[in-house]
């Protein structure tokens, strides 16, 4: 019976995470791009952006399976630690490199939302999410020198290590 019921949980499960990322997309859709920022984006361009989350969410889901191994291997290390090694501030760059700002905002809202169920209950992960992916995505600002590239991300990475320890003191 509890096999039984372990499946039925990972199937509500499956579903749940499924309805809120379908939940979660359609209004920052419907409200950020279409009523704040006043833009309607091309199939194209929202199957780049569905795509583009799903290799973020694999990574962090990927991070989520590997952080026992990890902790296992090197005694000591806090999950927290495993979790701020995705680079989440690679996907907002790549929005901004090809997309509006605006577009690379709210991409960055709805990663660290979604990033923050998936990982924990607390809100750690979303608030260095956003800072680093916002950081990362100004920096780049549409260049096309591989010099800034590396510093945007340098600079992303910084921001969300002064982050995470800010909220670890906190």
């Amino acid at each position: 019976m509890a096999v039984q019921q372990a499946d039925d949980l990972r199937t509500s499960a499956l579903f749940g995470t499924a309805g809120f990322v379908a939940l979660l997309c359609t209004v920052v859709y419907l409200f950020g791009a279409l009523r704040v920022f006043h833009r309607t984006l091309r199939i194209r361009d929202l199957t780049f952006l569905a795509v583009l989350l799903l290799v973020e969410m694999l990574g962090i889901v990927a991070a989520d399976a590997v952080t026992p191994l990890v902790q296992a291997l090197v005694p000591g290390v806090s999950s927290a630690a495993v979790f701020f090694a995705v680079p989440v501030a690679l996907g907002a760059m790549t929005v901004r490199l090809t997309l509006p700002p605006d577009v690379a905002l709210l991409f960055s809202v709805v990663v660290a939302l979604i990033g923050g169920v998936v990982i924990e209950p607390g809100m750690t992960f979303s608030v260095v999410a956003v800072a680093t992916s916002l950081t990362g995505a100004a920096g780049v600002s549409r260049s096309e020198r591989v010099g800034s590239l590396l510093l945007a991300g340098i600079g992303a990475g910084a921001v969300g290590a002064l982050a995470a320890l800010a909220l670890e003191l906190f």
